[in-house]
């Protein structure tokens, strides 16, 4: 339980400064705001792993198979954690 807790939150946090520097480059995030960034992105990507896990099992539960439900249980927390992040955490601006 400790070492998976420990590498989600690496995984994240990486995935946090890798989409600051390369997805978000035009909004990144200096000084306080990286650390508030980082914890809003916890945050939601957090509820998006939730999600994940439930559809999937879910889905499971209904019979489909494993590998499809966590395929669609991934597709689905992707697709939450993208437009979460991007509305609360660089605050993108809609067009």
């Amino acid at each position: 339980m400790v070492s998976q807790t420990v590498a989600t939150v690496v995984a994240m946090t990486f995935n946090f400064l890798l989409n600051n520097v390369v997805t978000f480059r035009d909004l990144r995030l200096h000084g306080w705001r990286l650390l508030m960034g980082l914890l809003t992105f916890y945050f939601a990507c957090s509820l998006g792993a939730l999600m994940n896990v439930s559809f999937a099992d879910f889905l499971h539960r209904q019979a489909i198979p494993w590998y499809v439900a966590g395929l669609s249980g991934t597709a689905i927390s992707s697709v939450w954690n993208y437009a979460a992040n991007t509305i609360l955490t660089w605050r993108r601006a809609r067009n």
